[in-house]
């Protein structure tokens, strides 16, 4: 599945619903971002 969301000046983005609720992420969950050179993989901590 691919989604793109769009990143504000402030460098935010927001978790499209549809992942939320397919992972069940909650408000105030953590995240990790890992950089792999070309591809950054967004992962649950």
């Amino acid at each position: 599945m691919t989604v793109e969301t769009t990143v504000s000046k402030r460098g935010q983005t927001a978790v499209p619903a549809d992942i939320c609720r397919k992972y069940d992420i909650k408000a105030g969950q953590k995240i990790a971002w890992l950089d792999l050179g070309n591809i950054i993989t967004i992962m649950l901590s």
